[in-house]
């Protein structure tokens, strides 16, 4: 119960423990204080359980490809791979991580009607020789500018997002699938360069339909060579 009093027309609480959880509000006037209204009863279920996570970190010769189950389809798994505890708007888990070099997978769980998992931590390294060989493959992606800004003045180029690409010597084909915060697909960007070369593509922001997105996080998924490499960008119009 919170003693205090409430001045504002809406109150928020914050909820951390599980179980069940009974609310009532009384008003306060110069004469005293009135009855209390009817009581709210909200029921908070324990965090999810840990997910089974395969292969856990640990040291590899080899490319890895990480998948996260749960038990239950009613949860939701986000993860980030840049050393950043993840919540909602960090990548949404759909499908298998290919994991290339050195990083550390964190994981946190969310179900509607539950407490937040704890962030899982999965510590990911492989040996010199792999990654002697892993190099020759590895690509490299950057996003500019991030924050995106449509038309704004003080860029030369304020119209579309920039990806830059720098392909490893022995890569091969890659492709560039850029997602909402939903796990949706918005568009697919196949770049041309050959391995070894850089390349700078534009994104016009629109979507596989020919609409242009609005504002918000987006991912931007390079997917080739045996490997998976996402970066986060927020667009703002």
């Amino acid at each position: 119960m919170n003693p205090e009093p409430v001045e504002d027309n809406e109150y928020h609480i914050l909820i951390d423990e599980a179980g069940e959880h009974h609310y009532y509000v009384t008003a306060f006037y110069d004469l005293g204080e009135s009855e209390p209204s009817e009581a709210i009863e909200i029921t908070i279920n324990p965090s999810p359980e840990e997910p089974l996570i395969n292969p856990p970190g640990g040291e590899y010769d080899q490319p890895v490809t990480v998948s996260i189950e749960t038990d239950d389809p009613e949860i939701s798994v986000f993860y980030t791979i840049d050393e950043t505890d993840p919540d909602t708007e960090s990548i949404l888990y759909i499908e298998p991580i290919e994991i290339t070099a050195d990083l550390t997978l964190k994981i946190k769980l969310y179900k509607a009607g539950s407490l937040p998992g704890e962030v899982i931590s999965h510590e990911y390294t492989f040996t010199s020789s792999a990654g002697d060989d892993i190099a020759e493959l590895i690509t490299d992606m950057k996003i500019y500018p991030n924050p995106f800004i449509l038309n704004n003045p003080n860029l030369r180029n304020s119209k579309s997002l920039t990806i830059d690409l720098q392909l490893g010597k022995e890569a091969g084909p890659v492709q560039i699938d850029i997602y909402n915060v939903k796990g949706q697909l918005v568009t697919t960007l196949s770049p041309q360069t050959a391995a070894g070369q850089q390349e700078k593509l534009n994104w016009d922001l629109n979507q596989n339909n020919g609409r242009q997105v609005g504002s918000g996080i987006y991912f931007i998924r390079l997917i080739g060579n045996e490997e998976i490499i996402n970066r986060r960008v927020m667009i703002i119009k």
